[in-house]
């Protein structure tokens, strides 16, 4: 039976859920109409299948998952954003299982929006590490020499950053390798190569405020009245069927032999 209360019209309390037998197929702590706290979802057998933890509706801290039989197979690690940060595998008789398939990369953006001209971030990690101890090189997966390029930064030994400028729009990737370093032999590692794709925004034509920019520069008036006929004009070849790519900066330089625009044509 359900422990939960409806205060406001936010649920509060121990919610369950049961199957068709009557046995418990779950229960999560609600507070203020958010999940906050421990929830627990079972196998029909009666055995927990997951463990979660909640704060203010997120996923959060440590989530364990376990196989039918009660065996403890997975252990995630979870920041304050309800990011997976880390995770552990482990073997039916309880130990790490550090088979090779079982790490994966993480990585982290840490600039969502990003548009030409700018720069993505990201952070790289390793789950499911046998040593804490990693660096990070960028370059093709085929190209064995990528493997000397200089190592990504680090933030901490198991963590490196990436910085890269996105320099046109549409898809772009970042790819590279990620090389576990034993802590007990430096000339044994573990190669584990990445790709991981993100998307670059054409440079918006107008800022914030609503006022024409390129490169971060806002326009005199006048300028800003020739890019606005620019504007107008590619809205009408559009409106009316016809395709074009053409920057309004390029067609305002063609409207015009001004020498203030032909400057920030250059």
């Amino acid at each position: 039976m359900d422990e939960v209360l409806i205060k406001n019209g936010k649920w509060n309390g121990l919610r369950k859920e049961y199957y068709e037998d009557g046995s418990l197929k779950g229960y999560w702590t609600w507070k203020d109409g958010k999940l906050d706290g421990k929830s627990v979802l079972y196998f029909k057998n009666g055995k927990p299948s997951q463990e979660n933890n909640y704060k203010n509706g997120m996923r959060c801290c440590e989530s364990r998952f376990y196989s039918e039989h009660g065996n403890l197979i997975e252990i995630q690690n979870i920041d304050q954003k309800g990011r997976v940060f880390d995770y552990q595998k482990y073997k039916k008789n309880g130990t790490r299982d550090f088979n090779l398939s079982k790490s994966n990369p993480i990585i982290f953006a840490i600039t969502d929006t990003v548009e030409v001209g700018s720069y993505y971030e990201v952070e790289i990690r390793l789950g499911n590490r046998r040593w804490d101890s990693i660096r990070v090189v960028l370059g093709k997966w085929d190209d064995y020499q990528s493997l000397f390029n200089e190592s990504l930064p680090s933030i901490d030994s198991v963590t490196s950053y990436a910085k890269v400028k996105a320099e046109k729009s549409g898809e772009a990737i970042i790819e590279g390798t990620i090389i576990e370093v034993n802590t007990n032999s430096p000339d044994s590692a573990n190669m584990f190569p990445f790709r991981h794709y993100f998307f670059v925004k054409d440079k918006k034509l107008y800022g914030d405020d609503g006022k024409l920019t390129m490169n971060g520069q806002a326009f005199t008036g006048k300028v800003r009245g020739y890019l606005g006929k620019a504007v107008s004009a590619l809205n009408n070849i559009r409106s009316n069927g016809g395709q074009s790519g053409i920057s309004p900066f390029v067609v305002a330089g063609r409207l015009t032999r001004d020498p203030e625009m032909n400057k920030i044509l250059k």
